[in-house]
């Protein structure tokens, strides 16, 4: 088993317990080290063309868009949460006195591939911004300046330096499939490989 396997992930996955990639690629190391991964960061949108374009074997993260050439299957979820930076009026309120209609009051930072409810929520707004990345989204959220909702995990080191907080806002808390994304029809026997190896990297740990 050799030759190279290009894998598309979104960002921000790495601080993720739940994902196991780091798992797959110790064992592929041993079992095939023949294979060579190519790594890319990617944006959840351009990971679905890329896959559904040829360009790379594998993407792993989650899109509001789907295309029939490709054929997916959820590993876990990531849940998200809203929150505020340490310079932000609500950063010091007690929870009790936090309101919904008062948090969509102030301005939010969304993400840019964001379809649907999500995205419409906060389309209204003139004072919103959008961010393409989730390092970016979360830059604009320790400024201070907006709100966003961001992936647990990836926040929870700002929280425990006291930069960031988790806001009291179940309307906006939602958990994202993760998704392992390859192109229909039969793999290449070495992308089959790499793919049966993170999805068994995460069942081992259901």
């Amino acid at each position: 088993m050799a030759g190279k396997v290009g894998v598309g992930i979104v960002d921000c996955l790495a601080t993720d317990p739940s994902f196991r990639l780091a798992e797959a690629i110790t064992e592929l190391s041993k079992a095939a080290p023949e294979i060579e991964l190519d790594l890319r960061i990617m944006r959840p949108n351009d990971i679905t063309k890329a896959v559904a374009e040829n360009e790379i074997d594998i993407g792993i993260g989650g899109s509001d868009i789907k295309v029939a050439s490709v054929q997916y299957q959820v590993i876990y979820q990531e849940e998200h949460a809203v929150f505020c930076g340490s310079t932000h009026p609500l950063f010091c309120r007690n929870d009790e006195t936090i309101t919904n209609a008062e948090c969509y009051d102030h301005p939010w930072v969304e993400r840019g591939y964001w379809y649907g409810i999500r995205r419409h929520r906060f389309d209204t707004a003139a004072a919103n911004r959008v961010a393409f990345d989730i390092e970016a989204q979360l830059l604009m959220v320790l400024s201070g300046a907006y709100l966003g909702v961001l992936p647990i995990h990836f926040a929870r080191v700002f929280e425990q330096q006291g930069r960031l907080r988790r806001l009291p806002i179940a309307d906006e808390a939602y958990s994202a499939d993760i998704e392992i994304a390859t192109r229909t029809g039969e793999q290449a026997a070495n992308v089959a490989y790499v793919r049966d190896a993170i999805i068994r990297a995460h069942r081992m740990h259901l």
